[in-house]
């Protein structure tokens, strides 16, 4: 038994996990919001893409139709 105490006293417990020693730890305020900002203007450009697109013109058809004739 006295065994066992000696190794339940090196063994403390709970450890610090590398992987969060080397993270640079929570997002600031200046990142979240930079993010939050990139994130509207994406999809803002894209639902503006989806509802303006460009149009075929009639001139251009017409052209194309005396083209390959």
């Amino acid at each position: 038994m006295a065994e066992q105490d000696s190794t339940e006293q090196e063994n403390p417990g709970l450890q610090i996990d590398p992987a969060l020693i080397l993270s640079e730890g929570r997002a600031t305020f200046g990142r979240k919001l930079l993010t939050g900002i990139v994130a509207t203007i994406v999809v803002m450009g894209t639902l503006y893409g989806l509802v303006h697109q460009r149009g075929e013109r009639p001139q251009s058809r017409t052209m194309a139709v005396h083209v390959i004739k």
